[in-house]
């Protein structure tokens, strides 16, 4: 028999669930010199190192674990940049970086990702945002973006220095989510330092609404069993 107290424990308990999966993916941006962790949300990240012939252009590349993540449009490796300096400061990518003929580029890897994180950078200056599609195993979908809104964060120069250390950017999904593309848009700029982590698979997770559904839905059977007791 259902009592008073155990009905709102209840209720309580599918309410704090649903607020827990309000946010299926999580973006944070870094402070300058782009300084992100590799746990994230749970996963592991792998760096890729960015290898190739100054000047070439691609369009996918191929993480640790065999994931190839296209990028569209077509982007262009770049060994030293005009002053000879580091973009990123990061020497596991030895100074070559992704540079990005537009305004924007998709990243679409050909698994779902679990985390992924880089760091952009702007040789005049400038402004970004990232978004991150994901998906589940029922087939919902969604986009996070940061900053929310028509929103940028700024990619600003050191005042009189070369030293372009750009910001640095992660992306994790939750439980029962997958990364299914990432979207950058920043202005005059390019990308690199990335680290990755597969998904290890998506789980059907309860919407809010569907949550809030089966809360009422529980109350409702509540009441008719204590209207049943009652007329017994």
């Amino acid at each position: 028999m259902f009592t008073r107290t155990k009905l709102t424990s209840l209720l309580v308990t599918l309410l704090f669930s649903a607020s827990a999966v309000a946010d299926p993916i999580t973006i944070d941006v870094y402070e300058d010199g782009g300084d992100v962790p590799q746990t994230l949300g749970g996963y592991t990240t792998v760096d890729y190192d960015i290898t190739g012939v100054n000047g070439q252009t691609v369009n996918s590349f191929t993480t640790a674990t065999g994931n190839e993540i296209g990028m569209s449009p077509d982007v262009m490796i770049l060994t030293d940049d005009v002053t000879g300096n580091n973009w990123f400061d990061d020497p596991a990518n030895n100074g070559a970086i992704f540079g990005v003929f537009g305004n924007i580029v998709v990243l679409t890897p050909t698994n779902p990702l679990g985390a992924i994180s880089f760091n952009i950078s702007s040789s005049f200056g400038g402004s970004a945002w990232v978004s991150a599609e994901w998906v589940d195993s029922d087939g919902n979908t969604g986009e996070v973006r940061n900053p929310t809104g028509s929103g940028y964060f700024p990619l600003n120069t050191q005042s009189g220095t070369d030293d372009w250390n750009g910001r640095g950017v992660s992306m994790y999904a939750a439980e029962g989510k997958c990364i299914t593309s990432i979207t950058i848009e920043p202005y005059k700029w390019g990308f690199g330092a990335i680290s990755t982590a597969d998904a290890v698979g998506c789980v059907s997770v309860p919407e809010p609404g569907s949550l809030s559904l089966l809360s009422l839905g529980l109350l409702s059977l509540g009441l008719l069993a204590r209207r049943r007791n009652r007329i017994v």
